[in-house]
């Protein structure tokens, strides 16, 4: 599952500290992740500094910081994927994509991941409210600006221009690039989030988003496609038949020109595997 993925990043050059929904991985200091699941740096901590978890109710995401689409607009084109997890939504995984309250010293609630390549990356966090008390995490390759809302936590190839789109949001963005397979999900209520270029040989991008639905979690997995004719739709009409025996309560297939949209409900665990196993998405 999610947690699992972040064994690939022990190598690689930044330390990540993950709280998923049952267990504890800690990654020790120096290392930069590559892989569409690297979050930022925190420093290991100690019993007595690891504080309870945040009261949220009193804290909310900027107007221009509350989906995938909207960190999108605020970083440049070229990336290769970008994750946003909203941790006021709830879906049971939100923490696991996000660093822990050790980082700033108090809970980040929003977060966009991204990477361009290997060595160029921005992430955008917020802490859901303004806050002058948080300690930078720049380093030699990296900067964070802590004057903005969101803020950006960077290689500093990349700064100049997030800062930029930040304060005037232009065309030349990320967002841009993937408007159009964008604007037919429901990404604002999402609260994990991912787009990326990886995909099957029918798509040049791929998409899934979370959402909190009562007691299940609504996925919405979308493609945008390349070429209409290798479309799998025989096996995807399949596997919606057979969905109420498989433990999902609705299961729709929308091919519309060049997209391809999924939308199934059931418990988070039957979602993520049927998105990984079925359609070749990893949270």
């Amino acid at each position: 599952m999610l947690e699992n993925k972040y064994f690939e990043l022990m190598n690689k050059n930044r330390n990540i500290i993950l709280i998923g929904a049952v267990t504890l991985f800690i990654v020790t200091m120096g290392c930069i992740g590559s892989t569409p699941d690297k979050i930022a740096i925190a420093p290991l901590p100690t019993s007595s500094e690891t504080a309870p978890q945040t009261d949220l109710s009193s804290l909310s995401l900027p107007e221009n910081f509350r989906s995938l689409s909207d960190g999108l607009k605020l970083i440049p084109s070229g990336i290769s994927w970008a994750y946003f997890a909203n941790l006021k939504q709830g879906t049971g995984i939100e923490e696991g994509a996000i660093p822990s309250v050790d980082f700033y010293g108090m809970q980040i609630i929003g977060m966009l991941n991204s990477e361009y390549s290997e060595n160029s990356w921005v992430e955008l966090h917020d802490v859901g409210k303004s806050a002058s008390n948080v300690r930078s995490r720049a380093g030699n390759d990296t900067d964070n600006i802590l004057s903005t809302r969101p803020f950006i936590y960077s290689t500093k190839d990349r700064t100049s221009s997030v800062q930029a789109l930040i304060k005037e949001p232009g065309n030349a963005t990320a967002y841009n690039t993937y408007r159009f397979l964008l604007e037919k999900v429901d990404d604002e209520r999402a609260g994990y989030a991912k787009i990326n270029t990886s995909a099957p040989s029918f798509a040049n991008v791929s998409y899934i988003g979370l959402i909190s639905s009562g007691d299940d979690i609504t996925g919405e997995i979308a493609f945008g496609i390349k070429d209409k004719a290798v479309v799998p739709l025989e096996t995807y009409n399949n596997l919606k038949n057979s969905s109420s025996g498989r433990g999902f309560r609705s299961y729709d297939i929308i091919l519309q020109n060049n997209t391809l949209i999924i939308r199934m409900s059931s418990n988070l665990n039957n979602v993520i595997s049927e998105a990984a196993q079925n359609y070749g998405i990893d949270i």
